[in-house]
């Protein structure tokens, strides 16, 4: 048995439970929010609705739908219960997702109105309850084509549902939590097992590369149903008080500008992508303008001048409190690196994977390194195979207690990856 402060995913929400309380723990930008001891609340409920519609210790359970405090909620519930929670991406198609549930061997999902219409023609055999994650509507799967599918999330109040709750099954650190899938082929099905310990470890060591506190205040714009955004955005603040918005729509600046302004979020989680769109066309168009500046961006010394005059611009854009804008899922482009780094916008890039859970290495703001993915985190071991005599540059093989212990229904390609994982 592993040692650890949490005996399980579900506890680490009830600790936080007990030391956060009244703290607003997830919501809705602009919506509906709970607090840490109305999430953890609503996750009993929840927890004793999936126990007594027949769900055992060790069943999986799909959540497919948009980030919300429900989909938070329907997390730990499964967890609570006993259950494996099988995240699936919303931008899948319903072949996909079919082909994922099915290979999972789920037997509930809980699902959004807008990702129900995918699956039209019918759910996989073994499915026996869609649970509607706008107001929790338990529904035997033969009864779904005779409701309405709700489409607005309601605020569901735990005191009002009268339930009690049972002894749920007690589950254990190595035990499977989540089972994710990288890619939603309807061929060579991949799917991550990643076991609560492999979970709760980086969720703690990660506070070796950035502390995140209690008045930290999230905005997520990345789905949760990537470990990214499920680690760091999610299982991180729930730890330690902090609080997170969720938006309901794709995150584009004419849509982030007042809502940033509003919330003033200290904390994001984004790809590449999203500050490279802002960078092109906020910042790059400004220094561009006038002769004077795009002169002195050609210039080490003059250079930052003009970067950090524009990195206050930028920081007023995002609310004027980010202390830490998180960058990950692939290269950023090193114009728009140098730009965060001279400007001193406080960035952050980290490197990791699915099969780890997912941190290996990353730096916090105060030591940001250009074009490097920071140093290795805590408790992790890693090692370049057959490095190239000349640039160094080989296989990354990690060694933690957040690798994964392999790929569900796959031995040969877990056999493979244990090969190399011994260092």
């Amino acid at each position: 048995m592993r040692e650890s402060a949490y005996k399980n995913l579900s506890d680490l929400l009830n600790q936080s439970s007990a030391k956060y309380g009244d703290r607003m723990a997830v919501g809705i930008a602009e919506g509906i929010s709970y607090t840490y001891e109305e999430l953890n609340g609503l996750t009993d409920m929840l927890a004793t609705r999936l126990y007594g519609s027949g769900v055992e210790k060790g069943d999986k359970i799909a959540i497919i739908g948009e980030n919300s405090p429900h989909w938070v909620a329907a997390y730990f519930a499964i967890h609570r219960a006993g259950g494996v929670a099988v995240p699936v991406l919303t931008d899948f198609s319903g072949t996909e997702m079919y082909s994922i549930i099915e290979h999972a061997e789920a037997s509930m999902v809980f699902i959004t109105g807008k990702q129900a219409v995918k699956f039209a023609e019918g759910y996989p055999k073994g499915i026996n309850h869609i649970v509607y994650m706008e107001d929790f509507t338990f529904l035997p799967v033969d009864k779904v084509k005779k409701t309405n599918v709700p489409q607005e999330i309601k605020r569901i109040s735990p005191a009002d549902q009268g339930t009690h709750t049972p002894d749920f099954p007690e589950t254990d650190l190595d035990e499977l939590a989540v089972l994710i899938y990288t890619s939603g082929t309807t061929g060579r099905s991949k799917g991550v097992m990643l076991t609560h310990d492999n979970l709760i470890f980086d969720t703690i060591k990660t506070g070796s590369i950035h502390v995140v506190v209690a008045s930290d205040v999230f905005l997520s714009v990345l789905p949760l149903a990537h470990t990214f955004e499920a680690t760091i955005g999610m299982l991180i603040p729930i730890l330690n008080g902090a609080s997170v918005h969720y938006i309901d729509r794709a995150p584009t600046a004419s849509y982030l500008g007042p809502l940033l302004k509003k919330i003033r979020p200290t904390t994001m989680l984004t790809v590449p992508l999203i500050i490279e769109k802002i960078y092109k066309s906020k910042i790059k168009p400004g220094i561009q303008s006038s002769p004077v500046t795009r002169l002195m961006a050609k210039f080490g010394p003059t250079r930052r001048i003009v970067y950090r005059a524009a990195g206050k611009k930028l920081m007023d854009f995002f609310g004027g409190r980010m202390r830490f804008f998180g960058i990950g899922g692939a290269p950023l482009a090193p114009e728009v690196e140098k730009f965060l780094l001279e400007a001193k916008f406080p960035y952050a890039i980290g490197y990791g994977l699915t099969e780890t859970a997912p941190m290996l290495a990353g730096f916090g703001p105060a030591r940001a390194v250009f074009h490097s993915v920071g140093t290795v985190m805590e408790g992790v071991e890693i090692r370049i195979d057959n490095p190239d005599s000349r640039t160094g540059e080989g296989e990354i093989v990690a060694k933690g207690r957040n690798v994964m212990p392999g790929y569900y229904k796959n031995e040969e390609m877990t056999r493979e990856v244990d090969r190399k994982s011994v260092v």
